[in-house]
């Protein structure tokens, strides 16, 4: 794409985005083309994911992403089992699935289960469970069974993990920002001894802290796509997730009781953050090992233009 098609496909999923969630979002997706500009320019799923991650909305998107990345065709019907959450390397071991969903996997007919081989089998073949943790919004499945007579394929996982990564650190970082802007706002207009709280310098910290951690995953992020590779992708993943998990915390301190209230929007940006951290893989086991990746592989992280 170039500048103006770019500008005007974000704008179409920006549109979308506000007006559509979850099987929804997904078909306001199909119609805009999602799926043939995914195959064409990996600037649409940034654009996609920063979106999303900006208004706090759900998609299947991923799975899109991850079976593009397998070299197979990003179709509705075709879900992906990708692994427990807080780990990135297969959702299954022998025969027996353990994995996790996006709520594409409810309605497929055919479900990709990650891992070395890939495995392919009919979707009624396993048990798909709706999620009623911290996320219900976003209409996670949990997916368990044993494999039987199922296809493998020859798609390598590390490849569409690195894609992965990139696009859940792109949602990651945007809702990181998100979060950030209701902390500020709330910080400017509520008054209390006769002064805006923002004035006091405890907020004041708190902001300068949750800004400092969202300028760093915007930076990582940045650099994943910029030099693709399975090692800027697995640090923009690490440091979004933990980025996202600061943001959190000082956003909750500055809002305080107003943000866990169900008219305000802070706390759904929050458990869909908190649930984003642990999909392929936690910002803490990222970390420790991108930490590991660098000694044994005497590699050093790239530097980030803060």
């Amino acid at each position: 794409m170039d500048r103006d098609e770019l500008e005007l496909f974000t704008n179409s999923l920006r549109g979308a985005a506000d007006r559509h969630a979850g099987a929804a979002l997904d078909a306001a997706y199909d119609d805009l083309g999602w799926r043939d500009a995914l195959q064409d320019d990996q600037q649409a799923i940034a654009a996609l994911f920063a979106i999303q991650g900006g208004r706090g909305v759900a998609s299947s998107a991923i799975d899109d992403v991850l079976l593009s990345g397998l070299g197979l065709e990003p179709v509705p019907e075709r879900a992906v089992v990708m692994p427990p959450l807080g780990r990135h390397d297969a959702a299954y071991a022998g025969r027996t699935v353990d994995g996790f969903a996006t709520h594409r996997a409810s309605t497929a007919t055919e479900l990709v289960i990650v891992g070395e081989p890939i495995r392919v089998v009919p979707a009624p073949a396993l048990d798909r469970r709706q999620v009623s943790g911290i996320d219900p919004a976003s209409g996670w499945v949990a997916v368990s069974g044993h494999l039987d007579g199922d296809e493998t394929i020859s798609g390598v996982w590390p490849d569409a993990l690195a894609l992965g990564h990139r696009a859940v650190a792109t949602e990651l970082a945007a809702l990181g920002r998100t979060m950030l802007g209701l902390a500020r706002d709330h910080a400017a207009d509520r008054v209390q001894f006769g002064r805006a709280i923002g004035s006091f310098q405890a907020v004041r910290h708190k902001l300068a802290d949750a800004l400092l951690a969202t300028e760093a995953a915007d930076a990582a992020v940045s650099v994943g796509w910029a030099e693709p590779s399975g090692f800027t992708a697995l640090m923009a993943k690490a440091i979004a997730g933990r980025s996202g998990r600061t943001v959190a915390r000082h956003a909750q301190q500055v809002l305080a009781g107003m943000g866990f209230t169900a008219e305000h929007g802070f706390h759904l940006l929050m458990k869909r953050s908190m649930v984003l951290d642990q999909v392929l893989g936690s910002g803490a086991a990222l970390s420790s090992e991108l930490a590991q990746r660098s000694i044994t592989e005497r590699v050093a992280p790239p530097m980030l233009a803060l």
